[in-house]
């Protein structure tokens, strides 16, 4: 059961691909935490603009979505959310969900989730939002078969009304798997009225903190403070222009031609903006990862001293260093140092140990080493640069790793699908209990259709077990040390994600809060637009 008194506003800005969970551009964004403002009384302007800087045109089929029911990708869910809200925000570090439209939910039974709405929701073209509305839309997305929709959304069976306030969700099984989705673009609650006029994709009407104003495709999307949102008194902006700006030295050209007050970089890009004073970058490694799925049902990864090997031989600061000059994270686990599931003694096993690794080689009979070749994606420069040094790094205890660059457009085909190759290096942007869904029967990433009836149980258990509770601890501890045991997957780096912006214009506190269940999500009450 969930029940909360703070009363945070937290949306997404993303950069992420969301196909099966593989990034495509770039991780140029963090996500913001809560500002520690010290400016004098009058410093700030409520009504002020911000302008930041992100792509408008790397979505497809349609660039921008402004229907859920459309969507066909998880970044659309940062447009979406600022116009439409969810039902609830996803955990932070406590690993409890929080209060958004939703006052409150709680999970009857593990088919069951009752959700209350708070009093006096309005849409933004003055319709009511009640238990009804929220009905009609989430059915309407249902209905759509949308292939780009969770996997748990399929569980919904219907949605009860019990009262203008009050609904429930009916589900197949696993109410705790489904919870992220009132994180998420499936659940998101769009105006009765404007669906049924058919005029959503032209112009969005929700309940969310920003209206709608004005999208020019490829350029520009604009939107105003809600006066009616349940939470305007903590949104301290008056609007938001999205300003399309390519990644890379056009986004730097961007923020010091003032045409942005604020922008995600790749590292690379932050000498372009060095020298300059009221241009601040903070940098903070993301809580999504990168790692190596190996195909664990044959030769020679079907012998766990050989996965074993594969990871020991890995020096994971030097590849942070090469791919994010150091500002990375070394990742052990899914689960990044300093949350509530990270366990220290994995990560201790798992340390750089070449001279163990060419042990562990020699004890499965492969003394004099062997070939194999890992996929990546073209495009994603930070992989490109890890999967260089893996090569050199495997080849000192007698691995050969032969890289293979895949198009985006046939990655999820020719890795997953069809199966040619023997490990793949990709970038992972799910989160929470999506986690465990690495190894699930049926899951298209799971690399050679791997199985474990204990894995599976597991999974099962931590599904149920509700959010933030000393159980679920034991249960990911339990799991993680499985997948590390039996070296599962190689965890390698939490890239770095780094934030620009004119400190003279804007002020911000940038920290990493939550990658997930499919977004990065940003403070937008940390943001203020100073007086000029």
């Amino acid at each position: 059961m969930g029940r909360w008194t703070s009363r945070r506003f937290r949306r997404a800005v993303v950069v992420l691909s969301a196909t099966v969970g593989l990034v495509v551009g770039s991780l140029g964004l963090t996500s913001a935490g809560a500002s520690t403002h010290a400016a004098k009384k009058g410093g700030f302007d409520p009504n002020g603009t911000l302008k930041f800087g992100l792509e408008l045109n790397n979505r497809s089929p349609q660039l921008v979505a402004f229907d859920p029911s459309t969507s066909t990708t998880t970044n659309d869910v940062w447009n979406l959310s600022f116009i439409y809200d969810t039902l609830l925000y996803p955990p932070l570090k406590t690993g409890k969900y929080e209060p958004a439209l939703a006052a409150s939910y709680q999970v009857v039974d593990n088919s069951t989730i009752e959700v209350t709405l708070r009093p006096n929701l309005t849409f933004q073209d003055g319709e009511k939002l009640d238990a009804d509305a929220v009905k009609a839309s989430i059915m309407r997305n249902l209905a759509t078969n949308n292939p780009s929709w969770n996997p748990a959304f399929k569980t919904l069976d219907s949605v009860e009304v019990l009262s203008p306030t009050k609904f429930r969700f009916h589900l197949k099984a696993d109410a705790y798997a489904f919870l992220p989705l009132l994180a998420a673009r499936e659940t998101m609650v769009v105006s009765p009225k404007a669906a049924a006029a058919g005029t959503l994709e032209k112009h969005p009407v929700g309940a969310g903190p920003f209206e709608f104003k004005e999208y020019q495709p490829e350029q520009l999307l604009t939107m105003t403070r809600y006066k009616n949102y349940w939470n305007v008194k903590n949104v301290h902006i008056g609007e938001i222009d999205m300003v399309s700006t390519i990644t890379g030295p056009p986004r730097v050209n961007s923020l010091l031609t003032d045409q942005v007050d604020a922008a995600g970089i790749n590292v690379p890009d932050v000498g372009g903006v060095k020298g300059r004073d009221d241009i601040k970058v903070t940098t903070k490694a993301g809580d999504s990862f990168i790692y190596t799925q190996v195909c664990k049902n044959k030769a020679p990864f079907d012998k766990v001293e050989v996965r074993k090997a594969f990871s020991l031989a890995i020096n994971r600061d030097e590849l942070n260093q090469a791919a994010f000059q150091g500002l990375g994270k070394p990742a052990y686990m899914a689960w990044a140092e300093g949350t509530p599931y990270y366990v220290a003694a994995l990560a201790k096993q798992q340390k750089y140990n070449p001279k163990l690794a060419k042990q562990l080689l020699a004890k499965a009979g492969y003394k004099k080493g062997f070939s194999v070749n890992t996929a990546i994606v073209e495009g994603y420069a930070p992989t490109e640069t890890m999967a260089t040094v893996l090569k050199a790094q495997l080849a000192k205890v007698g691995i050969n790793l032969d890289i293979k660059v895949v198009g985006a457009a046939g990655f999820a085909q020719e890795v997953w699908i069809e199966k040619r190759f023997d490990t793949a290096t990709v970038p992972w942007v799910r989160s929470g209990v999506e986690n465990t869904v690495m190894f699930a029967d049926g899951f298209q990433a799971n690399l050679c259709d791997f199985h474990s009836d204990q894995l599976n149980a597991l999974r099962d258990k931590i599904l149920a077990t509700p959010p933030g509770t000393p159980e679920l601890k034991t249960l990911w501890a339990k799991w993680e040390k499985m997948v590390a045991d039996n070296a599962l997957v190689t965890y390698q780096l939490f890239p770095a994600n780094v934030v620009a912006f004119h400190s003279k214009r804007v002020d911000g506190n940038f920290q990493t809060l939550y990658a997930g269940p499919s977004a990065q999500f940003l403070d937008w009450t940390a943001f203020r637009v100073k007086k000029t």
